[in-house]
């Protein structure tokens, strides 16, 4: 199914701030996860915090594709977590370097 559902999707600002207050972060080489488990029988939900410090907008919305390709397709094996993606470098990975780093940092996240 192409493009994020409005329900699996963080939407306001207070959403978004829990995540980072309450989740727990992992750093990896290219972006931040935040992630919130939220403990209901609902599915997965992404939040993107793209900030201009990455680069200009062809380089954050090209961060945001490669961020909602893997969502779409990876959504299903998260189980209920809210989830906050802040890329932190300007030259975004490669869709198949994002999973490796996402699949690397969700399993660190996992085991904690």
């Amino acid at each position: 199914m192409p493009g994020l559902r409005r329900w699996d999707r963080l939407r306001t600002a207070s959403e978004f701030q829990r995540v980072r207050r309450e989740g727990k972060r992992i750093r990896g080489p290219h972006f931040d996860l935040f992630v919130l488990d939220r403990g209901d029988d609902g599915g997965a939900r992404l939040g993107l915090a793209v900030s201009r410090r990455v680069g200009v907008a062809v380089t954050r919305n090209r961060w945001k594709r490669i961020v909602r390709a893997f969502f779409d397709e990876k959504a299903a094996g998260l189980g209920a977590a809210d989830i906050v993606v802040v890329p932190r470098t300007p030259p975004p990975p490669s869709m198949w370097d994002f999973a490796g780093e996402f699949d690397t940092l969700w399993s660190r996240y996992a085991t904690s």
